[in-house]
Formats: C-alpha cells, structure tokens, sequence
C-alpha cells in the first residue's frame, strides 16, 4: 500500500509539471488571449499574446501571435503599433511551411482594414486581395469567405471612387 501512495505521488507531481508546462505553451497562451480578448481584457490579452509570441517555436506561430497582438492594437486605436505588428506577422507567413488559410486571410483582412482606417485606399486593396487570393488557393471550398473577402475588396474600390 506505501509502494502505491508513493507512484501515486511520483505521478501527481508529474502530472502537475506537465500541466503547468502546457499551461505555458503557445497554443495554451494563444487560447487564454484569445479568451482575454473575447473579454475585452485588452491588457491582459496582450499580456498573453506577448507570452504566446514568445512560446513560439515556428514561423506560423509567430504569424499567428502577432496578427493577435496587431488586431488588440488596431481595436484600441494604436495604428502605428497595429501596422509594425501586422507586417511582421507577413513576414513571418512567408517563411512558414504551413499557412493555415483562415488564419492567413485574417491577417490580411485586419490589416486591409487597418489600411482602410488611415485612408490608405490602394494599400487596403491589396490586402483586400491577398486574402481574397489565399481564400481562392485553398483546396476546401468556402464560398461565404470568399464573398466576404470579395466584400472587402469592393469596399476598398468603392470607398476610393473606383
């Protein structure tokens, strides 16, 4: 009976490790932000996204933190921030091995519109259109997303006299 008290032991103390190391990994960090935001926790999800940056390990993780941290700034009005954020996040798409596509498409969405805030019409536009274009190459058939980034474009036209 103390032989099963002890592995009982031995394997809550791992157990625990193990949760408080998943509790800090991207993916954990990335869900509490997301929630944070949700919340709207401003400070505290850019508190989480900051971390889930840094828990990053692959391009599309780091692509996916910061279009997080960029999409926080550009709700709160920090367009400069946004902008740095948003350009990085693409940076680090290009050199990912899988671009999940809605994720890849948001980026480009949030930053057209942050585009859009600043009146950069023809800028917009071509986020507008990378999204609509990464939309169009997935292999899934998601017509409503491809309206909606159709929408967007034609926004961007409309809105410029175009």
């Amino acid at each position: 009976m103390k032989n099963l008290h002890c592995v009982w032991f031995v394997l809550s103390v791992f157990s625990c490790s193990a949760q408080a190391a998943d509790e800090k990994s991207w993916e954990n960090l990335l869900a509490k932000g997301d929630d944070e935001f949700g919340a709207r926790h401003m400070g505290e999800a850019m508190r989480l996204f900051d971390l889930s940056l840094q828990a990053a390990e692959l391009p599309e993780q780091m692509a996916m933190s910061t279009t997080s941290m960029g999409t926080t700034y550009l709700l709160q009005g920090d367009y400069s921030h946004a902008e740095l954020l948003f350009d990085l996040s693409i940076g680090y798409w290009q050199k990912a091995k899988e671009r999940p596509v809605h994720f890849l498409a948001t980026t480009y969405n949030n930053y057209g519109d942050l585009l859009m805030e600043k009146h950069e019409f023809a800028k917009a536009r071509d986020m507008y259109a990378k999204a609509l274009g990464a939309w169009q190459d997935a292999r899934d058939d998601k017509r409503s997303r491809m309206a909606f980034a159709m929408s967007k474009l034609a926004a961007a036209y409309n809105v410029n006299g175009d």
